[in-house]
């Protein structure tokens, strides 16, 4: 069979047996995140802007610790064409992409000096391994796909002396995943172990000026380019795994170990099963690390050339992802082994070579066997429940998992809110609250802001529903500071419509609780706190002037920090005042945050303040939406001139206007409710006193 066409039976088959993923959907590991409310690939428009503008990769949650360009312009070429109503037409694309990594992948093994027989079952080993599904069934890992693909493609073209094409597939590669940043020593590696001729005597300054110094160079300027030009930065946490240099050496020792029983008995679901932090050599773990390692290293030194590959290539591929230099959010992910699993293909067809008789006739059982697992386990991603479902086979405290089965949870509470039913909303919204405490407990900070904001939106949604406790409203009101806190310190990330919606709801729920809390002090002074920052970094739209005025409002009742509520009020004016020199029309809002402030008792009364609160009243009626209130305002405003200052004109004009209001009423055919009725009965009885 030729070169050509045994690389295309590979592809074909890891195609098969990848197919199912095209029946997934999207699921809550980021696929919505980067996805499906992405409103950056809805175009594809200027194509360099995926590599410039970080905002695109998820515009409505931030984040400078990933960098996926090549990723997220694929995302709007698909959407272009196919739309994201399904995630079909996103993990056929992965799946395309596996397959044709192990079509390249077969032809470098062939290159590397393996037969017909061991080249397919190096590559087949690639393209049938369980491990593998995590990047053709997540939407998500569509960078490392791409990333697997160049990657290949770079060595096998430098290991045909095309340069060129080389180092372009090395920049595509890096610009697909960082993980390609160990291209220039797999090349290094390829020489040292497929043609050490290039190595030895004076032809190594040739080979090395010629390969990997251009490749390192490159690698170089991408990371510059990346910090720089983009403004990722590479560490996703601010210290190692478990605190320590040392700790985090021990771990991914341990991480070494369970990725090689990941690779030889691919038994189960492994996805959000990642190795606990160690901080000693003296684990069972930590041994077996050892112990690949020390096996890895001996073939190294003592292996036949394509086992020492096989072991270079798996351990170089490794480092970018080894935690201890460059910190990440877990020790462990099948997506980290995708890399290096090519190099175990070539240990795996070279074994093959050398036991051809005895291989016939396990290998065909053996890769039918891992093919029948891949199948299986690529149906654990069919939905959120049946991913969560295998979570919990293997990793049940797992904290990826905890937050998907708190939004999960919350998703249903607010699906039994739309239907009316509050106490069914109110038992599940405490299960979801409780998983998302237990997640805040164990997670990182930068991963905590959009968690706290969920739990925040959870809780208010259940509040508003007329639960009759103010409970909930408190938990919410300090998810969503906390997440206000976190955000100001530059440790969250959310995006700037969340950072307003959050600053608004404090507000908002700050005036639900002064009301009858028995030390409302930091509760004033967090509301106040967040309506200051929504005045100053986005100024007061209705909505803002309205939560503002609210807040300002529920201090006044309290009748304890005059001065506070005379700041909000100062705000509501000066804002509506902004509002209405653009054509806005305010008078109702603008006459009540006047005559509030007005009669607030920590100063005299201001009767010109009073006469022109009253005045906008009367302007209010204007309005046949606010006619009855204003009138019912302007009553009580004239009331309270005439008993503070003792005039009679005011009290008659006060009796009169609230007299007038059950005709004008029915004049104009509004509904005169017995609240209001009850409101007006209560000025009136007090007009005058």
């Amino acid at each position: 069979m030729t070169p050509f066409r045994l690389a295309l039976l590979v592809g074909i088959l890891a195609l098969l047996v990848h197919a199912r993923a095209k029946w997934g959907g999207f699921v809550f590991h980021d696929d919505y995140r980067y996805v499906v409310n992405n409103t950056a690939i809805e175009e594809i428009g200027n194509p360099l802007r995926f590599f410039t503008d970080l905002s695109t990769l998820a515009p409505q949650s931030p984040t400078t610790d990933i960098y996926r360009p090549v990723r997220t312009l694929s995302y709007a070429v698909i959407t272009t064409l196919a739309g994201k109503e399904s995630a079909a037409p996103f993990h056929m694309a992965g799946v395309v992409l596996h397959a044709a990594t192990a079509a390249l992948l077969a032809l470098l093994l062939l290159r590397a000096g393996l037969g017909g027989f061991g080249g397919a079952a190096g590559a087949l080993l690639f393209a049938f391994s369980p491990v593998t599904v995590e990047v053709t069934a997540w939407v998500c890992s569509l960078g490392d796909a791409w990333c697997g693909l160049f990657s290949v493609a770079s060595v096998l073209a430098y290991a045909a002396d095309r340069r060129l094409v080389a180092l372009l597939s090395l920049v595509l590669a890096l610009f697909s995943k960082e993980h390609a940043v160990v291209l220039p020593g797999l090349w290094i590696a390829w020489d040292l172990c497929v043609r050490p001729e290039r190595l030895s005597g004076g032809a190594w300054r040739r080979t090395v000026l010629a390969g990997a110094v251009p490749a390192a160079a490159l690698v170089l300027a991408f990371l510059l380019f990346r910090a720089e030009v983009a403004g990722a930065r590479m560490e996703q946490v601010g210290e190692p795994i478990g605190g320590s240099i040392l700790s985090a050496v021990w771990t991914m020792t341990a991480g070494v170990g369970w990725y090689a029983a990941t690779v030889l008995f691919p038994y189960g679901p492994t996805f959000d099963a990642v190795v606990q932090v160690r901080q000693t050599p003296f684990h069972p773990g930590v041994l077996l690390g050892l112990a690949v390692l020390s096996a890895l290293a001996y073939a190294v030194v003592r292996g036949s050339p394509r086992v020492r590959l096989g072991a270079l290539w798996f351990l170089v591929a490794l480092v970018p992802v080894h935690n201890v230099f460059v910190p990440l959010k877990i020790p462990t992910a099948d997506r980290f082994l995708y890399l290096p699993l090519m190099g175990l293909s070539f240990l795996l067809g070279e074994l093959a070579e050398r036991t051809r008789p005895l291989a016939v006739r396990w290998m065909p059982a053996a890769l039918a066997l891992l093919a029948v697992l891949t199948v299986a386990r690529i149906g654990d991603w069919r939905d959120d429940e049946t991913l969560a479902a295998a979570g919990r086979r293997v990793a049940p405290k797992s904290h990826r998992l905890i937050w998907e089965e708190a939004a999960l949870a919350a998703q249903k509470a607010q699906e039994y809110l739309l239907k009316g039913d509050a106490d069914s909303a109110r038992r599940i919204a405490s299960h979801a609250a409780s998983r998302y405490e237990l997640y805040l407990r164990n997670s990182y900070p930068a991963e905590q802001t959009q968690v706290y904001v969920e739990l925040g939106d959870l809780l208010f949604l259940v509040a508003q529903a007329g639960d009759p406790q103010k409970e909930i409203a408190r938990n919410a009101f300090g998810a969503y500071g906390a997440a206000f806190l976190l955000q100001r310190q530059g440790i969250g990330r959310i995006t700037e419509e969340e950072t307003r919606h959050t600053a608004e709801r404090m507000v908002q729920l700050a005036a639900d609780l002064v009301v009858g809390n028995d030390s409302p002090g930091p509760t004033i002074e967090t509301g106040l706190r967040a309506a200051h920052f929504l005045k100053e970094r986005y100024g007061f739209d209705d909505t803002g002037v309205r939560v503002v005025f609210r807040l300002a409002d529920s201090i006044r009742v309290r009748g304890q920090q005059p001065g506070e509520a005379r700041k909000g009020f100062d705000w509501v004016l000066e804002t509506v005042g902004k509002l209405e020199a653009k054509g806005a029309s305010y008078p109702y809002v603008r006459a009540q945050a006047r005559f509030y402030r007005a009669v607030l008792r920590d100063q005299d009364f201001n009767r010109a303040e009073l006469e022109r609160a009253y005045q906008e009243y009367v302007e209010a009626t204007a309005d046949p939406v606010q006619r009855l209130r204003a009138l019912v305002y302007a009553g009580r405003c004239a009331c309270t001139i005439g008993s503070l200052f003792k005039d009679a004109t005011w009290t008659a004009k006060g009796k009169e206007i609230l007299a007038a209001i059950p005709a004008v009423a029915a004049q104009d055919g509004l509904v005169l409710d017995d609240r209001l009725r009850n409101e007006i009965l209560t000025i009136d009885s007090g007009c005058g006193r």
